[in-house]
């Protein structure tokens, strides 16, 4: 019976360093990317699907996407907002920027709630993609998946002004209702990359944890001074258009109503003089407007009430590092507002911000 024999590597690893030194660095170098590109050809980042494309309506919903996809998910992304937050979201052209992105987007992601009706279906009509229209796999509304406040009752019509069917659109300016909206994205994006539909909703339970201790951090805060003016103070706010709902909701303010007689319709100079009588009589003690809002109305309303007034973001401010993220606009409006509760309401301030 033949002996077998194991085989012998010594002459192998002695050939290699028998090798004249600069021809063994190149042979390292070599062995070095080999191993590198083996290891990518074996990544499944490198080796996976294509970047998932999501275009989204407001900056807001863009930082939770990145959010989501990060982390363990590792999700290869390529995320962008349509509007950079100084904008009207009812009130915005259909560019034909706008047209080219959703043309090429895999998701698109709205408030909804009808507040990018005037817009947003002409930017989907115009992109012709199928995959992206309203009821398509490529198409995710948050607000479907929100607590909504103030659905109106009974039947609306366009004498009424712009009053949303749904419900007040404004949901995203409320850490609780980001919440519910960012379990719904990680629905809307798992649907397209099923293979990381865990670890995606790994992130979305992060981003959940995130936003509770963030609303939980300021609403102690608040509360804190609110009991330090005592049981008669005023806390009581007024809003242009009702773009702080949410907000006041989710740190148990009380806003008694807004300028706008009828939303969406600028008020008459009969209607600021009634607004500021109303302010006034609730005792009021700031009246609220989003930086987009007029701030001639704003300034009349504080010299006919003597309450002071300020103007406001309403979406995070691409570009402006100081309120860009989720958090750093709700730490901005909080300690605001604080600001605004130790101020007497005798001596109003009648600049916005």
């Amino acid at each position: 019976m033949k002996e077998e024999r194991a085989l012998d590597f010594n002459p192998i690893f002695k050939s290699i360093f028998e090798v004249p030194r600069a021809s063994r660095y190149r042979l390292n170098t070599w062995l070095v990317i080999g191993a590198l590109c083996a290891s990518s050809w074996l990544s499944p980042v490198a080796s996976g699907e294509e970047p998932l494309r999501i275009v989204t309506t407001l900056p807001e919903f863009a930082e939770m996407a990145r959010e989501l996809s990060g982390g363990e998910a590792g999700l290869r992304v390529e995320v962008e907002a349509l509007l950079r937050g100084n904008e009207d979201p009812h009130f915005v052209e259909a560019l034909p920027s706008f047209v080219k992105r959703a043309s090429r987007a895999d998701l698109i992601v709205s408030a909804g709630l009808e507040l990018e009706n005037a817009w947003l279906s002409k930017v989907l009509a115009k992109s012709g993609h199928a995959q992206v229209q309203v009821g398509g796999p490529g198409y995710c509304e948050l607000g479907s998946a929100v607590e909504v406040l103030q659905k109106p009752q009974g039947p609306i019509t366009r004498a009424m002004g712009d009053v949303h069917a749904s419900g007040n659109p404004h949901f995203y300016l409320s850490p609780l209702h980001l919440i519910s909206a960012g379990r719904r994205l990680g629905d809307c994006m798992a649907r397209l990359r099923p293979g990381s539909a865990q670890k995606i909703a790994a992130q979305v339970i992060l981003f959940e944890k995130r936003m509770t201790s963030l609303h939980q951090d300021l609403l102690s805060k608040l509360a804190t001074v609110v009991q330090s003016l005592g049981a008669g103070a005023s806390v009581r706010f007024m809003e242009y258009h009702q773009d702080f709902t949410y907000l006041f909701a989710a740190y148990r303010l009380h806003s008694i109503g807004a300028i706008e007689e009828k939303p969406g319709v600028p008020p008459s100079a009969a209607r600021i003089a009634k607004a500021a009588q109303w302010a006034t009589a609730e005792g009021v003690r700031v009246a609220l407007a989003a930086t987009h809002h007029p701030a001639s109305t704003m300034t009349k309303f504080s010299e006919l009430s003597g309450v002071p007034h300020r103007r406001w973001p309403v979406m995070l401010q691409s570009g402006d590092v100081k309120l860009d993220r989720i958090e750093k606009l709700q730490r901005f409006y909080i300690e605001q507002l604080i600001e605004v509760l130790k101020q007497s309401v005798t001596q109003p301030e009648v600049k916005g911000r």
